[in-house]
């Protein structure tokens, strides 16, 4: 087997200075797959956190903790300007990527405020745009202020 071949095994045809090249940028690739997958997680289980859905916040932060936990164990097994390098390439990339899924699912909470005046016959219409809100699920709380009623979703 010729020298240059002792690295990868039988019948490679590889050059030394190719099969190191590999081995510097592959694990510092895998670090930075690793944390946009990792980033992009803690983007979306922020967004669930703030949405109030806790099963799916708690899902996506297991998600990510494993993601993160493998990426650091290639970074701290090694240390090498490489896998530094795909760590914070990584992070920045997750945090772009995550933030334009979430976006693109319009998964991100929104603010609407009815203010409806109140009167004699007027504060009806105020409990009738909170319950007809609250049926379509998009309704939260609603709250007196002055001479208004509040309905914030």
């Amino acid at each position: 087997m010729p020298a240059d071949c002792r690295f990868l095994g039988h019948g490679c045809s590889a050059p030394v200075f190719l099969q190191a090249a590999l081995l510097a940028v592959l694990p510092g690739l895998a670090v930075a797959l690793l944390r946009a997958g990792d980033v992009l997680l803690a983007v979306v289980k922020t967004t669930h956190i703030v949405n109030g859905s806790r099963h799916l916040a708690a899902i996506f932060a297991g998600l990510e903790s494993s993601l993160w936990l493998s990426a650091a164990g290639i970074v701290f097994a090694e240390p090498s300007p490489a896998r530094s390098v795909g760590f914070v390439v990584g992070v920045a990339t997750g945090t772009w990527t995550g933030m334009a899924l979430v976006h693109a699912l319009r998964v991100g909470m929104v603010t609407v405020r009815v203010f409806v005046p109140t009167g004699a016959d007027q504060e009806l219409a105020g409990h009738a745009v909170a319950s007809a809100m609250r049926e379509q699920g998009s309704g939260r709380p609603s709250s007196r202020g002055g001479a208004v009623t509040v309905a914030s979703t």
